[in-house]
C-alpha cells in the first residue's frame, strides 16, 4: 500500500471518531471540555487516534466497535498527558486550560467522558471486557506515575530500572489501553 493510501485509510478510521467525540451530547453540555478535545484532536497524528480501530480489525473485529473503544480511549489518553503535565510541575497554562486546578478538573471531566462512551457498546460480554481493560490499566498507569512523583534516591543501576518499569506503567498502559481495549471490541479470545 503507497503512503497515500496509508494515509487516506487512517483518516477514513479517524473521521467518525472525531465526530463522535465533537457531538457528544455530555461533552457539549461542558464547553470547555470540548473546546480541548477539539484542540487536541487537531494536534494527534491520525495512527494515535485510529489505533483501537485497528487493532479490533487486526482480530475480526469491525470498524464501527474499534471506533467506540478509540472514542472513549482517545479523551483518557488527554486526561493522561494533563495530569502527568501537572503532577510534574510542567503545566503550561493557556487559553483553554488556565490553571493546574483547571486542568485537573478537565482531565477527569476526560475520563468520565471516556467511561460515558463505552457505555453505548451495545454488546453487554464487549462492555466488560473493554471496560475491565480501562480499568485495569488505569490503575497501572497511576501507579506508575505515583511511583515516578515518589522515587527515591538509588544506584544508577536502579534508577534506570525504575525509570523503564514506571515508563512502561504510565504510558506502556495508556497505549495498551488503546490496542487491548480496542481487540477487546474485536473478540472474546484473550490470546489474541
Amino acid at each position: 500500500m503507497k503512503d497515500f493510501d496509508v494515509i487516506q485509510q487512517l483518516h477514513e478510521y479517524t473521521a467518525p471518531v472525531i465526530q463522535r467525540l465533537l457531538s457528544d451530547e455530555l461533552s457539549s453540555t461542558f464547553p470547555d471540555c470540548s473546546r480541548l478535545l477539539e484542540h487536541h484532536i487537531l494536534e494527534t497524528p491520525a495512527w494515535q487516534i485510529a489505533l483501537p480501530v485497528i487493532c479490533s480489525q487486526a482480530v475480526g473485529g469491525s470498524v464501527d466497535a474499534g471506533n467506540t473503544v478509540a472514542a472513549a480511549w482517545y479523551p483518557i489518553s488527554i486526561a493522561s498527558e494533563i495530569l502527568d503535565s501537572v503532577e510534574d510541575k510542567e503545566f503550561i497554562p493557556d487559553h483553554i486550560i488556565p490553571s493546574p486546578e483547571a486542568a485537573t478538573n478537565l482531565a477527569t471531566s476526560l475520563i468520565f467522558l471516556a467511561f460515558h462512551s463505552l457505555s453505548s457498546i451495545q454488546d453487554p460480554d464487549e462492555v466488560r471486557r473493554v471496560t475491565r481493560i480501562f480499568s485495569r490499566l488505569g490503575f497501572e498507569a497511576t501507579n506508575g506515575q505515583h511511583r515516578d512523583l515518589t522515587t527515591t534516591s538509588a544506584t544508577v543501576e536502579q534508577h534506570l530500572s525504575d525509570y523503564w518499569e514506571t515508563i512502561i506503567l504510565k504510558s506502556g498502559s495508556v497505549f495498551r489501553m488503546a490496542t487491548a481495549g480496542g481487540a477487546a471490541s474485536g473478540t472474546a479470545d484473550e490470546a489474541l
